[in-house]
């Protein structure tokens, strides 16, 4: 594996995953389409650090930006033929990798589905706003309450999932 692959692919890893199942389940992909989405999202990032080596430097939101633009391919894929990335572009010594962050992302991705099941849908609309980084005021304006309102409904929604999640986790 090339110098800092793994190390940015780990870092990067939840912000890529959580947009993963974010625009997978706002695209209606099936699941087993979402791990496609994250292995060619973890291709696209490791082709685009051998351009340009400050990538991790870079907001969320371009993470973000991939990820949700390789959502937007694979619902397409099935209206007409794209080229994917091949693995033989990034190197053979990155395919395992990408396969054990891959395995590693389903098993929180059942949590998290699981996790979502429990919200309703106004609770997941605040989590999303979280997920997104949007600020106060933006969900205050979209949710139209206070800022101060907002403020509380992303607190009390966090606090719900952290009471929730060790449940879940017993479960599993």
């Amino acid at each position: 594996m090339c110098n800092g692959c793994e190390k940015l692919i780990r870092e990067k890893m939840p912000i890529i995953n959580r947009a993963a199942f974010m625009y997978c389940n706002n695209s209606r992909i099936l699941e087993n389409e979402v791990k496609d989405v994250q292995s060619v999202a973890y291709l696209k990032v490791i082709k685009a650090k051998k351009r340009d080596d400050n990538i991790a430097s870079k907001p969320n939101a371009y993470f973000y930006k991939i990820v949700k633009n390789i959502s937007v391919d694979t619902v397409r894929y099935h209206q007409r033929q794209l080229q994917t990335i091949d693995i033989d572009e990034v190197g053979e010594s990155h395919s395992e990798f990408i396969n054990e962050c891959i395995n590693e992302s389903a098993t929180n991705r059942l949590i998290i589905s699981k996790l979502f099941e429990l919200f309703t849908p106004r609770e997941r609309e605040i989590l999303d706003s979280i997920a997104l980084g949007k600020s106060i005021d933006e969900c205050a304006e979209d949710w139209g309450v206070t800022t101060t309102n907002a403020k509380q409904l992303r607190f009390r929604t966090m606090q719900s999932a952290r009471e929730l999640l060790p449940n879940l986790l017993e479960e599993l």
